[in-house]
């Protein structure tokens, strides 16, 4: 990911607009070159095709700190209520289940 600003839907508590701010998250992040992260734990074959300048020891890193800016991103986006249902979940694909639950 980059610098530059994105504006993050908010889910709902009780999840009205789930098929959207599921359809927006999934935008913002493919186009960061994220959209693994929502659905893999690991990293992926096709998260090393997106990334080919950097090499495989570095690789892992990278996967790691984008986990992080992409669980930065969706915990910014949930309200309270939805937040604190999730908030020890350890991968952004863990999170990603838990609020299809809700």
């Amino acid at each position: 990911m980059n610098d530059d600003k994105v504006a993050t839907p908010k889910l709902e508590i009780d999840g009205s607009n789930w098929g959207t701010y599921h359809d927006r998250m999934h935008l913002i992040l493919h186009s960061c070159k994220c959209g693994d992260h929502l659905t893999l734990a690991t990293l992926t074959a096709t998260y090393q095709t997106h990334w080919l300048a950097i090499d495989a020891g570095q690789l892992q890193a990278h996967w790691e700190s984008n986990e992080i800016l992409v669980m930065s991103l969706i915990a910014s986006s949930l309200l309270d209520g939805i937040f604190s249902l999730v908030k020890n979940k350890v991968t952004t694909c863990s999170v990603g289940h838990a609020e299809e639950e809700i």
